[in-house]
């Protein structure tokens, strides 16, 4: 009893120093997510074979721990895969919570996952040295040596030599992933390995240290990534001197002129002008003045988020969700914002990390602030550009999509946006349901069942349908005791709300100031909710280089495009009109020189087909519109935006 009573002093004394070295208080999520134990339907069953092929092969190979324990690694970036992949399987196991006692076979098989995952995560942490560095390159080339950009040579490696280090972004996703894996298995090793990797970056890049933006690309878009990892250090340890360094990180970025992102986005400048522009790296910056602001509640750091979210979604989202970007004459490379003017649907790109992250910043906008049209850009993302990246055998990624292209390139290799996607996909599969304000919230018309807590009368809940391939979804309480609660639920974008019946009686609601429609009711086992609603059909418009415009179409949620085959033929007369508005697929143009002042001119020309499923046929053509995502092969791709004319 009294070694237990001074174990529990000691634990006691160590929580309240913790604490006391942090003068802030973490301002929690608004909305928490509630368990989602299995998925149906068209996002089940990309999720499912994601989880069956691709985390398989991942976590059966030996690639994603052996250039820690072989340094140096194949590649200057084979360090981050391990971190991404223990984000997502770890979500993963999370998002299949076993319902039924009586499914052994599930349970052995996230058993055996979960045991994998212990062996990769113990084999990881046996690689870091005793000064903190945990990552894959030779002593000569690691970060602690190269303050400044400049070629480093990568022994064995098919690289060569490569101008600037990705070392620091190595950590930054060990961080990351480890945390996670923490977050819900509680391990006092992780926290160690990772408060030491924490100092060792202090160490280098601390007050008087080191300057952080010039190491790595776009003036150190890339390593300032870190600021993220380092706020959710600072988060679990609440050890003042991580948020401290974060913040240091962020005076460090605002003295360096060509990044300077916060001082841009507080100024409403263009995303195009910090660091090149690089859409990924920056959309991840996001992240991490949105912890900060939760770690400090300055609002400088929420406006900085706030104001880049808004430049991205009204200038760099295409219908499909993805950010595009583009190589020009004032950015970096293909996978940087461009601005407006720039547009071209056969020649600008979607990078697979850049829809993860815009998946992510959306998610965690979400998370807290419970306002639906964060959500809305997530699944907008998910349901057209992450089911384009991924093929439908759930293995292989394509690296980039391109808007009008003849087909997609899936393959399987170790790639960073095939370790990235899946990351989008499990934090969605996360974030299906949950609570705000004592509200049941429901985000989701995809089939599902969902874990409900006491709050909401235990037991769990079946969302029944066929989205969004239907316009009726069912939500059915299987709650254990009668209970009174509010429930609230999210209409996809470009989606019309037509009536809800309870129990086959309509009822009323209401649209609250979180974007959702609620209403109220003392619930009881097998009560249904049924959710009817209608897609809207709607044209976009987009003005590109030259002066060319350029239109586009959605029904409710789902980007439509016409499917093209890679073998199309290219007629001479049909080459020579291409060329002349920067074209290299041989097809009609069937909206030509409309008069588009009336969007309905636009509209009235898609004819739904009879009997199928979201898909349209463009008047006086051959043209079929399907959803975007089912275009996507290595044999056949989408041509998802049409000519207008000049």
């Amino acid at each position: 009893m009294k070694k237990l009573f001074l174990l529990i002093l000691i634990v006691g004394a160590q929580i309240t120093y913790s604490q006391s070295k942090s003068d802030k208080k973490i301002i929690s999520n608004k909305w928490e997510a509630l368990k989602t134990s299995s998925e149906f339907g068209v996002h089940g069953e990309r999720i499912n074979l994601l989880r069956q092929n691709r985390l398989n092969f991942m976590l059966a190979g030996e690639y994603l721990i052996n250039g820690f324990e072989n340094k140096p690694g194949s590649h200057p970036w084979q360090g981050e895969h391990i971190g991404k992949w223990l984000h997502s399987s770890i979500l993963s196991i999370q998002n299949q919570t076993i319902l039924n006692k009586n499914a052994d076979w599930r349970a052995e098989k996230l058993k055996n996952n979960k045991e994998k995952i212990d062996k990769l995560v113990n084999r990881l942490l046996a690689t870091q040295l005793e000064n903190g560095y945990m990552g894959t390159y030779a002593e000569e080339n690691r970060f602690m040596k190269m303050l400044e950009n400049k070629s480093m040579s990568m022994v064995g490696s098919d690289m060569g030599f490569l101008k600037f280090g990705w070392d620091v972004w190595t950590h930054r996703y060990n961080l990351y992933g480890l945390l996670t894996y923490e977050k819900y298995y509680p391990n006092k090793k992780v926290i160690d390995a990772c408060r030491k990797m924490g100092d060792l970056l202090i160490e280098v890049f601390g007050e008087g240290k080191a300057d952080i933006t010039k190491y790595g690309t776009r003036q150190g878009i890339s390593s300032m990534t870190i600021l993220e990892s380092i706020v959710m250090l600072y988060e679990r340890t609440l050890d003042k001197k991580y948020l401290d360094f974060a913040e240091h990180l962020v005076k460090v970025s605002e003295q360096n002129s060509k990044l300077r992102l916060m001082g841009n986005m507080l100024e409403n400048g263009s995303v195009v002008n910090s660091g090149d522009g690089k859409a990924y790296q920056l959309m991840a910056n996001l992240l991490g003045y949105l912890r900060l602001y939760r770690c400090t509640g300055k609002e400088k750091y929420l406006t900085t988020v706030v104001n880049g979210w808004k430049q991205i979604k009204d200038k760099h989202i295409l219908v499909s969700g993805g950010p595009w970007s583009r190589h020009t004459d004032y950015n970096g490379n293909k996978e940087c914002f461009a601005h407006k003017d720039a547009f071209h649907p056969e020649k600008i790109f979607v990078e697979g990390c850049s829809d993860a992250t815009w998946v992510q910043l959306n998610i965690h906008l979400h998370e807290f602030t419970g306002d639906s049209k964060y959500f809305n850009e997530a699944e907008q993302t998910i349901v057209n550009e992450v089911y384009r990246h991924q093929d439908i055998d759930g293995y292989k990624f394509a690296y980039y999509t391109i808007p009008n292209e003849n087909k997609t390139q899936h393959n399987p290799f170790y790639h960073c946006c095939g370790s990235s996607e899946p990351r989008g996909m499990e934090m969605y599969s996360n974030n299906l349901v949950g609570v705000i304000d004592g509200v049941l919230s429901i985000n989701t018309l995809f089939p599902a069942r969902i874990k409900l807590s006491d709050e909401f009368g235990g037991g769990n809940m079946k969302i029944s349908g066929n989205f969004p391939y239907t316009n009726k979804t069912t939500f059915n309480l299987n709650l254990d005791f009668k209970k009174k609660f509010k429930v609230e639920f999210r209409i996809p974008t470009s989606t019309s709300l037509n009536s809800v019946l309870v129990n086959n009686k309509q009822v009323k609601y209401i649209k609250n100031n979180r974007g959702k429609y609620e209403i109220n009711g003392s619930w009881k086992k097998g009560d249904l909710i049924d959710i009817n609603y209608q897609f809207n059909l709607k044209a976009h418009e987009e003005i590109g280089e030259e002066g060319k415009r350029w239109v586009a179409f959605t029904y409710g949620p789902i980007a439509l495009a016409e499917k093209l085959n890679s073998k199309n033929d290219f007629s001479l007369e049909r080459d020579k009109f291409n060329r002349m508005i920067g074209s290299n697929l041989d097809r009609p143009e069937p909206f030509i020189n409309l008069n588009t002042k009336n969007k309905n001119v636009l509209l009235d020309k898609l004819i739904p087909i009879e009997g199928s499923q979201s898909r349209f046929k463009i008047a006086e053509s051959d043209i079929e519109l399907m959803p975007y995502y089912k275009t996507a092969s290595n044999y056949s791709g989408p041509r998802t935006y049409f000519y207008l004319g000049d």
